[in-house]
């Protein structure tokens, strides 16, 4: 028969008698069971769900650390949509600003070269430059209009973009600090 120890079970106190070739064991009177730890000529008794505590410990720490550097790299993603977002689109109706005040300098200039033409005692002049005076203002005054409309139209939606890129910032941010905390001393 092969030497063996008596100790006392860390759980419940009962007698145990544990042989040189033991390692790992479950208590006869409780049931817990019990890794075998052998130092120095000194015998001790740890139980299984320390040990496992110890690994659950580490692979939280590990799992941890996989999702931080996941998180990190998602918030640079986010982060380079929204430069691309605010980059890529420039407000819109530039050109449409530019060609209704086009059209309204031409408007008044062929109202204006009428209305002049008539006063000097130039002659009938006809309808058609009046005609063109006004369809120039009043397209003219559409465009301007319209590039205002558009440049709302823009600005509100890409304003609504960009609140949905800083949430989901915050939102990673905020996951991020919280796997900090479990890997932090």
């Amino acid at each position: 028969m092969a030497p063996f120890v008596t100790l006392s079970c860390p759980s419940c106190g009962g007698k145990l008698h544990i042989a040189e070739d033991v390692d790992r064991f479950a208590c006869a009177h409780c049931g817990q069971e019990h890794i075998v730890k052998r130092s120095g000529g000194i015998v001790t008794l740890a139980p299984v769900v320390d040990a496992i505590n110890r690994e659950e410990a580490g692979v939280d720490k590990t799992a941890a650390e996989f999702a931080m550097a996941r998180l990190d790299r998602e918030i640079r993603e986010i982060q380079a949509q929204k430069a691309r977002l605010l980059s890529e689109s420039p407000t819109p109706g530039g050109f449409l600003l530019l060609a209704g005040i086009g059209g309204v300098v031409v408007g008044f200039f062929a109202l204006a070269c009428t209305i002049s033409v008539g006063l000097r005692g130039g002659g009938n002049t006809g309808a058609a430059p009046v005609v063109v005076g006004i369809v120039f203002l009043v397209l003219g005054a559409a465009l301007i209009f319209y590039s205002r409309w558009t440049a709302g139209e823009w600005n509100q939606r890409t304003s609504q973009q960009l609140k949905q890129l800083d949430r989901k910032i915050a939102s990673k941010q905020a996951e991020l600090d919280e796997r900090r905390k479990t890997i932090a001393p």
